[in-house]
């Protein structure tokens, strides 16, 4: 059935070809099967001839070209490896241009964390059935849109019943990680229970520890909730592979649509820091091999990679997971659990506690109606700055890093002048009253903390008399975390009635739709999480939102590469700079779909604007708001670097 649609992967060793050589000569992967019907494998010597064409003419690597396939506009990646050449072919209603190249990246990554290499990948014989099994998982996703479809895939696929309408995608196709920034509290106590997993200090279970070496070392750990990050103690690149792994095969949608009693995955994974064949030059790579072991538990996920050999245990082929490691990886999630994070993290998305968006509802004001709204219209302009300034107190609004400036200059410089505020300008900011993270009262609970942590701990205070100062210390910090349990629980859930959520606007009324910052150097992505609230639409404007962002992110990519050149000199280059030199850009949009059919309301006009910061590393904001009151761009990043840090 995938045959019949423009799709596939190919590998191909382009060295030593000839016309009169076999039917399928070089082919050493594709997918769908069966060959013959394979429209990309069938094609395969245009795209040779291209590769190896552009390549000589243009001493640069070829990255895409689009064709027209049976009347279907369609994209195909190229990824060069020496001789070796892969190809993925992609329909454009299932994704543009940019989201193939992306998506290409990613998967070849993921492919490199699981097998160590492409050759090593394609090349093994007993990896073709796992390859086929992950293509076609991965193929009618992309086909239907979502893992939500894939029971629906043999009718959708027999039907042809395909949206034809493109969909964008930015916020899952980068190689970031979603993160949900709890309160300091709550990721004080995930640091700590990760932190001590890490330790493994497991001497009260061994009589003579000098003579016994551990398995394991756990090099790094991240903990996920509903497929959103809550802490990671991964080096970035190890934390990309982890993400883009459990991201391709489904553990994110699991964890989000159908909580799961118990799950444990142990595989051999070759992560960016230890993989030779990844590494520059003169890198050093310790001995032994490396393993992914993620526990899950409700809609939490904890992922570990251990590593076998060096200062352990050697590593052996086909080492299984020791029990003893997963018990104590799923004892550290059942602690985190008991403590109130899974029920924090879940009220946290619920709630939207984070920063705060609106679904887009009808009829639509217009901007006249918003300004009519605004205090300084009816306000006296004999008033004195100052009883205006008490005005604006009396109002219910959150604070602003601009309250100051906007109590002197009155409401009329909060609400059109604040856009005009210069970058360079240095803004001081107030504390906020709600730093901490609350919950219900209701779900908390006083049971004690069991399996083998509980065991450690009461152990813990039987042998405390017999060590040292020193020992007792670190004894007593287990037993002081269980007796001091329920009172953790309280402080930590505290009733969030009176919890507010960010409003990253100003004005009356709040008029964001979506948000997204991004750093790729943390490898991290804060964005508002789903609505439960179905709008056609919000379905447009986040759709045209995602659009947007793609090509201003392609333009920071230039910004970027610019900056690097001014670094080496390039004086002599003759261009514009204010034409690649942009780190601010912004379209306006104007939406005429209603919710109603048989209605007839007026236009929605919205902004999508996004901006690059160079310190203290690069770091992209993009935000869709409604065009009614000017918005702050410094003013909105602030707030959520704010939440972030």
């Amino acid at each position: 059935m995938l045959c019949e649609h423009p799709i596939g992967i190919l590998y191909i060793n382009t060295e030593n070809l000839s016309e009169s050589g076999p039917e399928f000569e070089g082919v050493m992967y594709g997918y769908p099967h069966p060959y013959e019907k394979n429209w990309l494998c069938m094609c395969r010597g245009v795209f040779i001839t291209l590769n190896h064409l552009l390549q000589e003419v243009t001493h640069s690597p070829v990255h895409f070209s689009s064709i027209l396939c049976n009347n279907k506009l369609s994209h195909i990646g190229y990824k060069r490896f020496n001789n070796k050449l892969l190809l993925l072919m992609l329909p454009d209603n299932c994704a543009s241009l940019k989201e193939m190249c992306l998506i290409r990246d990613e998967l070849i990554r993921m492919l490199q964390f699981m097998f160590q290499s492409i050759d090593r990948c394609f090349e093994t014989e007993e990896f073709r059935h796992q390859l086929d099994h992950f293509f076609a998982r991965c193929f009618v996703k992309i086909l239907v849109g979502d893992w939500h479809k894939m029971d629906q895939k043999d009718a959708i696929l027999n039907s042809n019943f395909l949206n034809e309408s493109p969909t964008f995608k930015f916020e899952s196709v980068l190689p970031v990680a979603s993160h949900l920034p709890l309160p300091d509290e709550a990721r004080l106590q995930i640091d700590d229970a990760l932190t001590e997993l890490e330790a493994s200090d497991y001497r009260e279970w061994n009589e003579d520890p000098l003579d016994c070496r551990r398995l394991f070392t756990i090099i790094g750990s991240a903990l996920y909730h509903s497929g959103h990050l809550l802490s990671s103690h991964f080096v970035h690149g190890d934390l990309i592979d982890v993400h883009m792994f459990c991201r391709q095969q489904g553990l994110f949608h699991l964890s989000q649509t159908e909580p799961v009693r118990s799950l444990v995955l142990w595989r051999e994974v070759y992560p960016i820091s230890c993989n030779p064949g990844l590494q520059s030059e003169g890198a050093f790579i310790p001995e032994g091999r490396r393993y992914l072991l993620v526990v899950g538990s409700g809609k939490d996920l904890l992922a570990v990679i251990m590593e076998a050999g060096g200062c352990t245990e050697s590593a052996e082929d086909n080492m299984a997971p020791d029990a003893f490691y997963v018990e104590e990886v799923q004892a550290t999630l059942a602690h985190l659990q008991d403590i109130g994070i899974s029920n924090l993290a879940s009220r946290w998305i619920t709630e939207n506690f984070g920063s705060q968006v609106i679904v887009p509802e009808f009829p639509i004001k217009r901007k006249t109606d918003f300004l009519s709204n605004i205090s300084f219209v009816k306000s006296n302009l004999s008033s004195s700055p100052k009883d205006i300034g008490i005005q604006i107190q009396k109002k219910p609004e959150i604070t602003s890093i601009l309250k100051r400036r906007s109590s002197d200059h009155g409401p009329l410089f909060s609400s059109s002048l604040l856009s005009l505020v210069d970058d360079n300008v240095e803004i001081q900011s107030e504390d906020s009253s709600s730093q901490g993270g609350y919950s219900d009262k209701g779900d908390v609970s006083d049971e004690p903390v069991l399996g083998r942590r509980a065991i450690r701990e009461k152990k813990s205070m039987e042998c405390c008399d017999d060590e040292s100062d020193i020992e007792d210390y670190r004894d007593g910090s287990q037993s002081n975390s269980s007796y001091d349990l329920s009172e953790l629980r309280q402080s930590l859930l505290v009733d969030m009635t009176e919890k507010k959520p960010n409003r990253l606007t100003f004005g009356n009324e709040n008029v964001l739709y979506h948000y997204v910052q991004l750093d790729e150097n943390e490898g991290i992505l804060l964005c508002p999480s789903d609505t439960q609230i179905y709008s056609t639409t919000l379905d447009v404007i986040l759709n045209s939102f995602r659009k947007c962002a793609q090509n201003i992110h392609d333009i920071f990519k230039n910004t970027l590469r610019l900056k690097e050149m001014l670094a080496q000199d390039v004086t002599k280059w003759v261009f514009n700079r204010s034409l690649v030199a942009v780190k601010e850009y912004g379209t306006l949009f104007e939406c005429s779909l209603t919710e109603d059919a048989n209605k007839k309301y007026d236009k929605l006009t919205f902004w999508v604007i996004g901006r690059l910061y160079y310190i203290p590393h690069p770091r992209e904001v993009y935000v869709c708001y409604q065009d009614t009151i000017p918005q702050n761009i410094v003013e909105i990043s602030f707030k959520l670097g704010t939440i972030t840090g």
